[in-house]
């Protein structure tokens, strides 16, 4: 069983076909993205330091997941950079690890798209107090030919030190 149909169980489908299918099926998708990033110093320092992707508008964006039994790896290029980070199932929650840094989130189902809610965060396996730890609220919204991203990073009280958002659709 695919991870998002295990994480989700009969909320899968929910799912709109072209979600179903991308989980299910195909493991390829572009789009086109913007990506902006906070002015202030700290956000400078922190945005290298979580490895999110350099700013940018009408982006060109590849996204490629392999399969290896129970863990997914998704590759995403968003114009020059390139992100990488490690799925799994772990109770019903979605784990994502990246770099150091290791996410928890509850992932539902949204009028066919999917909401993720951050549970947690760990750096090197120490889970990190909430003041100290990127947040990630990310919305997908199925469209007409795919699905519409938005991914929004805070960290402290700054919110949104990185944002990006665009369409993709199944490559």
């Amino acid at each position: 069983m695919r991870l998002y149909r295990s994480i989700l169980g009969p909320e899968f489908e929910q799912l709109s076909p072209t979600l179903q299918k991308f989980h299910d099926e195909d493991n390829t998708a572009e789009g086109v993205f913007t990506v902006t990033h906070d002015t202030r110093l700290i956000s400078k320092v922190l945005i290298p330091f979580l490895r999110l992707p350099k700013p940018g508008i009408d982006l060109n964006m590849n996204l490629d997941v392999s399969v290896q039994a129970q863990e997914e790896t998704w590759t995403r290029f968003l114009g020059p950079s390139k992100l990488v980070s490690h799925q799994s199932n772990e109770n019903g929650l979605l784990k994502e690890q990246t770099g150091p840094l290791t996410f928890r989130f509850r992932v539902s189902v949204i009028d066919g798209g999917m909401e993720f809610t951050q549970l947690s965060c760990a750096f090197l396996g120490v889970p990190l107090p909430r003041i100290f730890s990127p947040r990630v609220n990310a919305k997908i919204t199925p469209t007409e030919v795919g699905w519409s991203v938005l991914v929004v990073i805070s960290f402290g009280n700054i919110n949104a030190i990185c944002q990006y958002e665009g369409e993709a659709q199944l490559r």
